[in-house]
């Protein structure tokens, strides 16, 4: 199965064929080996006769739709993330994929990327900027859902447990960050250029794609700051309620300790404890605790204890 775009520069390979093809070429293996692991990242490759590499195309998503932890939500649209490997010549780039990707490979270049006349270069780096198109929105998004948690968490007025968009938005910026320090090792390997294979016009637009990938990361890190900043905040409001709450425990007991100590001390019924048979025994003693009861709140509630 074969698929050709663009006046045949590009070729879309299955696996499989790659495979069975006679007489395995250097990046044929380099391709089988790339396609077998389990986990797939962005890098490449400088050989002789051109660049060898691996892309995985993303899966169209909005990770942070809503500026508000209620309406925080992955959006999976209809195309999802493809590995891929090529090898890039001047005149042509072959790309190989599992059998099941090629179709939706094709028409998601054909597309988006494909224009007619482009040089394989070019469809490259088109290809590179598809990975991060929407990640400006994507972080833009991340850093609106923070300051509408920063405002619920000074106003004390959350409903819903915070820690779960803030582990969400943690785990999208690990994930962001991780791309991006692969895609500068890419944009580095390609813009060194050791065996001249680009033009001094493509180097540029390499470098212009790995200060763009840089201001991402710069970006991100910023944003994963603001949440550690925010994690913190919400570990203190935790800590003043708990310390609310064992106030209020110890006042209560503080309170009752006096009485048990009566309870206690009376419970004892010796014989020659007048109080026992005296007939304002009982109502002497229900004064009494009433009246420490009375100057312990009015103390506590001038000390501000609650």
């Amino acid at each position: 199965m074969k698929a050709e775009l663009s006046e045949g520069f590009m070729e879309i390979l299955p696996l499989s064929d790659i495979q069975k093809e006679k007489g395995f070429r250097n990046e044929n293996r380099e391709w089988i080996c790339m396609l077998k692991e389990q986990l797939h990242y962005p890098r490449v490759e400088m050989l002789p006769e051109g660049v060898i590499g691996e892309l995985v195309l993303p899966e169209e998503k909005e990770s942070a739709k809503a500026a508000s932890f209620h309406d925080f939500e992955e959006h999976t649209g209809e195309h999802r993330a493809i590995p891929i490997c090529f090898f890039l010549q001047k005149d042509r780039i072959r790309i190989v994929t599992e059998e099941k990707n090629c179709l939706l490979l094709g028409n998601r270049l054909s597309g988006h990327i494909v224009e007619e006349g482009m040089m394989p270069v070019r469809f490259l780096i088109r290809m590179l900027d598809s990975i991060i198109k929407e990640d400006m929105r994507l972080l833009q998004n991340l850093e609106a859902v923070c300051y509408r948690l920063e405002e619920t968490l000074q106003s004390g007025e959350e409903k819903e447990n915070p820690s779960v968009l803030m582990t969400a938005s943690r785990k999208s910026l690990r994930i962001r960050s991780f791309l991006y320090q692969q895609l500068l090792e890419v944009s580095d390997t390609l813009a060194e250029n050791p065996c001249d294979f680009f033009t001094e016009s493509e180097v540029r637009s390499i470098q212009r794609f790995g200060s763009k990938v840089d201001r991402l990361s710069s970006y991100a890190q910023v944003i994963r700051e603001y949440m550690v900043q925010l994690r913190e905040m919400y570990q203190q409001r935790l800590d003043e309620q708990q310390n609310h709450t064992m106030q209020f425990l110890t006042v209560v007991t503080t309170i009752f300790l006096p009485l048990t100590l009566i309870t206690g001390w009376y419970g004892m019924n010796f014989v020659y404890m007048p109080e026992l048979r005296s007939p304002y025994g009982y109502v002497a003693i229900v004064i009494i605790c009433l009246s420490i009861v009375i100057g312990e709140i009015i103390f506590f509630k001038k000390k501000k204890y609650f």
